[in-house]
């Protein structure tokens, strides 16, 4: 009977003790959450009742490995001297998810937060950094409400060795109130996601010592502006500045290995200047192309669009295979390069449209040919930024045998044998042709090759082109294939050995505009040095008769009938100045 009630008791004081160890309830009646496997407590003084659980580590120090106190919102003190040994470390996790905490003042003997150590405290707006911190872990601040962090440079002491702070990712990961972040001055990678949407970013103060930038490291950084990339940085990773929308993009060095969509949807940059003229150039940063509108007249960047989805090539086989593959609203990039014959070869249907072939300064292709072999063309096709030459044969733009519409060739150069052809059989409609060069066009083993020859074209714009050196015309529409609206102004034609401009039948033209242009004189003369006195060869058009507006005429001599053809009627201001 006695071992039966001992065992009872026993059982009762058992019991007495777990009820005792679930809840402690404080002055002001908040409760303090069960610590599981934590002997040592510190209790510090004050209405919240705040306890700091801890360990030893390395044998004389002090680990904090949880926290409890009221639910009330406050901010924390941790103690920098526990049973007389300093506080150094803040364990994985330690005050992980305590959302009362609203600020945390450590003291200055910490030199190590594990990770996730501050995570999810959501109410937490405030921290200091002690001057000897050595290790910040992963996610250690992730989801907390700090406006700014300044972590500290190394700084050893006269007879310590020189160190490096570590910093893990993730740290201030989806801080959501952080304003401005400040990291060691020698620190040389930055980590993946250490500030990865943080929204309310707008400033990161780094040292010239990086040489990294981890992959998504500033990811949705919606307003960070303005941040210097250092010359030592030789990596940029994946969506390192993803969705940075009002962050400009950086020219970097071609030696930069940059992850895919680094910076993807980056600032689209308008400067509000009035610019009168411009041009494009495309430039790409691996994973992203992206295309800058510069101001003719300044030379300043009026625009800057990313991209998105370009697919950027390398040579002839990768370009061919992506003019292939290609569908609508394709953006084709070369990067810098020199590249073969291309060719628009696979059917793609009524319904192909809006294929735009674009390249880095200095890129060359012999020719791109459409149509040669399939029934439909894009409909809006953009040639932009290419030089093309060829010597051996034909080479630049030529239409074949079928139809396209909306062709557009900008900014593009052609020497040699290269030139833009609208071939027999083949017609093209919404032609523009502008800001090209047009010099040295040759006839090398081929017979009068002009720089613009077109069979049959229906509304062609031709402006603000140069044409310098054209061995036979420089705009031939042959045929009685022409109608529409023609459209010729801004362009300088010089030394030109054939026609200027030659439209072979307009009957069915209802509007022309050729103003604007400067004409100089050219050598109308054959190889003996006869010479040749040839009607139209500036301006010559047969079935219509075309009242040419204002143009400058340069040093153009008397006897004007004889450069311009009968149906050709020029204003008096025209009039005036050739001959004089």
């Amino acid at each position: 009977m006695k071992k039966i009630l001992s065992l009872m008791l026993a059982m009762l004081l058992l019991l007495g003790t777990f009820a005792a160890c679930s809840k402690d309830t404080t002055e002001n009646g908040g409760t303090i959450a069960p610590v599981v496997n934590n002997e040592n407590v510190f209790t510090a003084q004050g209405e919240h009742n705040d306890q700091f659980y801890y360990d030893y580590v390395n044998g004389d120090e002090v680990v904090i490995t949880d926290f409890a106190a009221s639910h009330v919102p406050h901010a924390i003190e941790i103690p920098a001297v526990i049973d007389d040994r300093p506080v150094t470390q803040i364990a994985e996790g330690a005050f992980k998810n305590k959302t009362n905490v609203t600020e945390v003042v450590l003291p200055e003997s910490v030199v190590w937060i594990g990770e996730m150590a501050f995570a999810n405290c959501t109410g937490l707006t405030k921290i200091n950094f002690p001057a000897k911190l050595r290790y910040l872990g992963d996610a250690a601040f992730a989801s907390t409400a700090l406006t700014a962090a300044v972590v500290p440079s190394a700084a050893p002491a006269a007879d310590e060795e020189a160190y490096e702070i570590n910093v893990g990712e993730k740290v201030f990961y989806n801080c959501r109130q952080l304003v401005s972040a400040t990291l060691p001055a020698e620190l040389k990678v930055v980590p993946a996601q250490i500030f990865s949407d943080c929204v309310a970013l707008t400033t990161v103060n780094w040292g010239a010592a990086i040489e990294k930038i981890g992959a998504h490291a500033f990811s949705g950084c919606a307003v960070l502006k303005n941040i210097t990339i250092p010359a030592t940085v030789t990596e940029i990773g994946d969506y390192a500045f993803a969705e940075c929308k009002e962050l400009e993009v950086p020219v970097l060095a071609d030696t930069v290995k940059v992850g895919t969509n680094a910076f993807y949807n980056a600032k689209v940059e308008t400067v509000p200047t009035v610019h009168t003229g411009s041009h494009y150039v495309y430039f790409d940063v691996v994973g992203m192309v992206y295309r800058d509108r510069i101001c003719d007249d300044c030379g300043e960047r009026v625009e800057r669009t990313a991209l998105s989805g370009a697919v950027v090539v390398t040579d002839t086989a990768s370009a061919q295979a992506a003019i292939d593959a290609a569908v609508s609203d394709t953006v084709i990039y070369f990067r810098a390069g020199t590249y073969g014959e291309l060719e628009f070869q696979s059917t793609k249907g009524e319904d192909f449209a809006n294929v735009s072939l674009v390249a880095a300064d200095g890129v060359t292709v012999d020719a791109i040919i459409i149509n040669d072999t399939q029934d439909y063309a894009p409909k809006g096709l953009l040639i932009e930024n290419i030089h093309f030459n060829s010597v051996d044969g034909f080479g630049g733009v030529d239409i074949e045998k079928r139809s396209i519409t909306e062709l557009t060739v900008r900014g593009c150069t052609f020497t040699g044998n290269a030139n833009i052809t609208v071939a027999d059989g083949a017609v093209a409609t919404d032609v523009v042709i502008e800001n090209c060069s047009f010099a040295n066009v040759a006839t090398t083993d081929v017979t009068d090759l002009s720089a613009i020859n077109m069979n049959r074209v229906v509304n062609l714009t031709v402006k603000d082109n140069s044409f310098d050196s054209i061995e036979y015309n420089a705009l031939q529409v042959g045929g009685d294939q022409l109608s529409g609206t023609v459209t010729v102004v801004g362009n300088t034609f010089k030394d030109v050995q054939g026609r200027v401009l030659d439209f072979q039948g307009g009957v069915d033209v209802t509007a022309w505009d050729i103003s604007g242009n400067t004409f100089y004189a050219k050598d109308c003369s054959t190889v003996d040095g006869t010479y040749v006195q040839d009607a139209g060869n500036y301006i010559n058009v047969v079935g219509a008769t075309v009242t040419v507006g204002s143009n400058v005429w340069e040093t153009i001599p008397e006897n004007t009938t004889l450069y311009f053809s009968s149906g050709v009627v020029y204003d008096a201001a025209s009039q005036t100045e050739i001959g004089a």
